[in-house]
């Protein structure tokens, strides 16, 4: 905090140039989460999912079809498979949900 920002565990820095105190004490959970979330959609791209974008610590993915079971299975546990570098020893650390509908007006959690 002496410093003016803070430095995650994989050694990227967020500075704190402005935020209050709350938002200083978020910004290394938020950050991390952000990080996560990018490593899984390069997973899934490299997979072959047509991943759209990403708002917060959500992925979507457009399907030209209706999804498989085994498909959402593989989507979800590419997500929560994700290693965060220096944690790797941990296995069932990270969880999530699955939605899916025509658009985002219409999803429906399974």
């Amino acid at each position: 905090q002496k410093k003016g920002y803070f430095q995650s565990t994989i050694g990227r820095k967020w500075h704190y140039d402005g935020l209050g105190f709350s938002q200083r004490v978020n910004l290394p959970i938020q950050g991390i989460a952000n990080y996560l979330v990018l490593m899984a959609g390069s997973k899934l791209l490299k997979k072959g999912y047509n991943i759209i974008s990403q708002v917060h610590d959500s992925l979507i993915a457009d399907f030209d079809h209706v999804p498989t079971v085994e498909e959402i299975w593989e989507f979800y546990s590419t997500c929560i498979g994700v290693q965060l570098p220096g944690y790797e020893d941990i296995t069932d650390f990270w969880d999530g949900e699955v939605s899916i509908g025509k658009n985002l007006g219409m999803m429906v959690d399974l």
